[in-house]
């Protein structure tokens, strides 16, 4: 998976976090995995030693925000 397409993958993953309370079986523990892997693929050099333990979701946050904000930015769409 490329950067680009990491960050698109990012920010529709953040999407459907937000919406997991309309989906009785939505899976939380696979969604954050799964999100925080993509995450490191769009944002290598983000992820620290630490994060082998504990990433907080704040530090996740601001990546799925920086995302949003470079694709916006580039033109690329979300879609």
């Amino acid at each position: 998976m490329k950067n680009i397409q990491a960050k698109k993958k990012l920010v529709k993953m953040s999407d459907k976090w937000m919406k997991r309370g309309i989906n009785p079986n939505f899976d939380e523990i696979d969604h954050l995995d799964e999100m925080w892997q993509v995450a490191f693929t769009a944002y290598p050099s983000m992820k620290t030693s630490e994060d082998e333990y504990y990433v907080s979701e704040s530090k996740l946050s601001n990546m799925v925000g920086m995302a949003s904000d470079e694709l916006e930015a580039a033109g690329k769409s979300l879609i």
